[in-house]
């Protein structure tokens, strides 16, 4: 589909002009869509919407059992990307992957696969992405949403990995919500 086409489907400019944009994350939406011709019931995913104002970051965290794609709509962020290298019981083991500007139409994914753990902060005055999240693909595993981090204060482990602290959610809004680049 079309960016354009997109955004007019999500009444983007509608959103943008209703939303609060909070000091210390990203606002989201969950847009509605109509329904798919042959196809009953929930989708086996989740639509959202993004909103942030410059300086403000969609903080560092991992997901379990899920894969989800981002795709800048509005602005541009820096995309930051770590692969989870391990768990542990209060750290990540990370190895950083992906540092970079991004701008409307460029998009990442994340997985248990690849680079699980991301970070983004708005370059621009107004940046949004639109995300499609899959929870849950493997039923015989619990889903787990958000595991946030801290990668700034990570212990370096040679080989470009990193021993970063796990972190409860108002710590990683406090040091990363309101952030610099």
């Amino acid at each position: 589909m079309p960016l354009d086409e997109l955004l007019r489907l999500i009444d983007f400019e509608r959103m943008v002009r209703s939303v609060r944009l909070p000091d210390d994350r990203a606002a989201t939406r969950d847009p509605v869509f109509p329904p798919l011709e042959g196809l009953t019931g929930s989708p086996p995913h989740i639509r959202r919407v993004f909103l942030l104002r410059k300086a403000r970051a969609i903080v560092p965290h991992g997901h379990r059992n899920m894969a989800s794609g981002h795709l800048v709509i509005h602005g541009s962020l820096r995309v930051r990307h770590f692969e989870r290298v391990s768990d542990e019981v209060e750290h990540l083991i990370l190895r950083p992957t992906i540092d970079t500007d991004s701008h409307r139409g460029s998009a990442t994914t994340i997985s248990d696969d690849k680079d699980n753990v991301h970070w983004l902060v708005a370059t621009s005055d107004v940046a949004a992405t639109f995300d499609v999240i899959v929870p849950g693909l493997d039923p015989g595993r619990p889903t787990h949403f958000m595991d946030f981090v801290d990668p700034r204060r990570g212990e370096p482990l040679g080989n470009g990995a990193i021993r970063a602290p796990r972190l409860r959610a108002e710590e990683v809004f406090a040091r990363y919500g309101r952030t610099g680049v």
